[in-house]
Protein backbone atom coordinates (compact mmCIF):
# COMPACT_ATOMS: atom_id res chain seq x y z
CA UNK A 1 0.00 0.00 0.00
CA UNK A 2 2.11 2.91 -1.19
CA UNK A 3 1.72 6.23 0.53
CA UNK A 4 1.39 9.20 -1.79
CA UNK A 5 4.40 11.49 -1.84
CA UNK A 6 4.00 14.79 -0.09
CA UNK A 7 0.74 13.97 1.68
CA UNK A 8 1.99 15.77 4.78
CA UNK A 9 3.94 18.48 2.96
CA UNK A 10 1.52 21.27 3.79
CA UNK A 11 3.28 24.55 4.46
CA UNK A 12 2.37 26.49 7.60
CA UNK A 13 1.56 30.07 6.65
CA UNK A 14 0.84 31.46 10.11
CA UNK A 15 -2.84 30.47 10.26
CA UNK A 16 -3.69 28.15 13.20
CA UNK A 17 -6.24 26.32 11.08
CA UNK A 18 -3.63 25.57 8.43
CA UNK A 19 -1.24 24.31 11.13
CA UNK A 20 -3.99 22.00 12.41
CA UNK A 21 -4.60 20.66 8.90
CA UNK A 22 -0.87 20.15 8.41
CA UNK A 23 -0.56 18.21 11.67
CA UNK A 24 -3.62 16.14 10.81
CA UNK A 25 -2.21 15.27 7.38
CA UNK A 26 1.16 14.35 8.86
CA UNK A 27 -0.60 12.11 11.38
CA UNK A 28 -2.63 10.52 8.59
CA UNK A 29 0.55 9.71 6.66
CA UNK A 30 2.11 8.16 9.76
CA UNK A 31 -1.08 6.19 10.48
CA UNK A 32 -1.05 4.80 6.95
CA UNK A 33 2.57 3.74 7.36
CA UNK A 34 1.89 2.02 10.70
CA UNK A 35 -1.20 0.26 9.32
CA UNK A 36 0.80 -0.94 6.30
CA UNK A 37 3.52 -2.28 8.60
CA UNK A 38 0.99 -4.07 10.82
CA UNK A 39 -0.44 -5.76 7.73
CA UNK A 40 3.03 -6.78 6.59
CA UNK A 41 3.86 -8.13 10.06
CA UNK A 42 0.64 -10.15 10.14
CA UNK A 43 1.46 -11.65 6.76
CA UNK A 44 5.10 -12.33 7.71
CA UNK A 45 4.05 -14.14 10.90
CA UNK A 46 1.61 -16.31 8.93
CA UNK A 47 4.21 -17.14 6.28
CA UNK A 48 6.84 -17.95 8.90
CA UNK A 49 4.42 -20.18 10.79
CA UNK A 50 3.41 -22.13 7.67
CA UNK A 51 6.96 -22.63 6.42
CA UNK A 52 8.25 -23.67 9.85
CA UNK A 53 5.25 -25.79 10.94
CA UNK A 54 4.47 -23.55 13.92
CA UNK A 55 1.34 -23.77 16.04
CA UNK A 56 -1.08 -21.25 17.47
CA UNK A 57 0.63 -19.40 20.30
CA UNK A 58 4.19 -19.93 19.08
CA UNK A 59 6.35 -16.81 19.17
CA UNK A 60 8.37 -15.44 16.26
CA UNK A 61 11.40 -13.26 16.77
CA UNK A 62 12.05 -10.21 14.61
CA UNK A 63 14.91 -12.14 13.00
CA UNK A 64 12.48 -14.98 12.12
CA UNK A 65 10.36 -12.53 10.13
CA UNK A 66 13.12 -10.89 8.08
CA UNK A 67 12.86 -13.48 5.30
CA UNK A 68 9.19 -12.55 4.80
CA UNK A 69 9.56 -8.76 4.61
CA UNK A 70 10.82 -6.83 1.60
CA UNK A 71 14.41 -5.74 2.24
CA UNK A 72 14.23 -2.11 1.14
CA UNK A 73 11.45 -1.14 3.57
CA UNK A 74 11.32 0.71 6.86
CA UNK A 75 9.81 -2.40 8.43
CA UNK A 76 12.79 -4.52 7.41
CA UNK A 77 15.12 -2.00 9.03
CA UNK A 78 12.90 -1.90 12.13
CA UNK A 79 13.07 -5.69 12.47
CA UNK A 80 16.87 -5.42 12.48
CA UNK A 81 16.89 -2.93 15.37
CA UNK A 82 18.77 -4.57 18.29
CA UNK A 83 16.47 -2.81 20.79
CA UNK A 84 13.39 -4.31 19.11
CA UNK A 85 11.24 -3.23 16.19
CA UNK A 86 9.40 0.06 16.54
CA UNK A 87 6.73 1.82 14.52
CA UNK A 88 7.07 5.22 12.83
CA UNK A 89 6.56 7.00 16.16
CA UNK A 90 9.24 4.94 17.91
CA UNK A 91 6.80 2.78 19.87
CA UNK A 92 7.38 -0.99 20.05
CA UNK A 93 5.33 -3.29 17.85
CA UNK A 94 5.05 -5.86 20.64
CA UNK A 95 5.42 -9.62 20.48
CA UNK A 96 4.78 -11.70 17.38
CA UNK A 97 2.51 -14.65 18.11
CA UNK A 98 1.10 -17.13 15.61
CA UNK A 99 -2.64 -16.62 15.04
CA UNK A 100 -2.64 -13.46 17.17
CA UNK A 101 -3.05 -10.32 15.06
CA UNK A 102 -0.41 -7.65 15.78
CA UNK A 103 -1.85 -4.66 17.61
CA UNK A 104 -1.26 -0.97 17.12
CA UNK A 105 0.74 0.34 20.07
CA UNK A 106 -1.51 2.26 22.49
CA UNK A 107 0.77 5.32 22.48
CA UNK A 108 0.71 5.37 18.68
CA UNK A 109 -3.07 4.91 18.67
CA UNK A 110 -3.63 7.89 20.98
CA UNK A 111 -1.09 10.12 19.22
CA UNK A 112 -2.78 9.54 15.85
CA UNK A 113 -6.38 9.63 17.09
CA UNK A 114 -6.79 13.19 15.75
CA UNK A 115 -6.30 11.91 12.20
CA UNK A 116 -8.02 8.51 12.07
CA UNK A 117 -11.09 6.90 13.59
CA UNK A 118 -11.01 3.71 15.65
CA UNK A 119 -12.27 1.58 12.76
CA UNK A 120 -9.23 2.63 10.73
CA UNK A 121 -7.13 0.25 12.83
CA UNK A 122 -9.43 -2.77 12.45
CA UNK A 123 -8.42 -5.56 13.02
CA UNK A 124 -5.19 -4.27 14.58
CA UNK A 125 -6.78 -2.56 17.58
CA UNK A 126 -6.79 -4.03 21.07
CA UNK A 127 -9.26 -6.61 22.20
Amino acid sequence: MPIGPGLADVIYDGDKQDLSKSTNLAHMEIALQVLYELRMLDSAIDQWAIKNHKNTGDHATPNDLLAYVKQDTLLYKALQDPTGPKDALGNPFGVFIVDDIPQVNRKTYYKLSDAVRDDFWTPFIGK
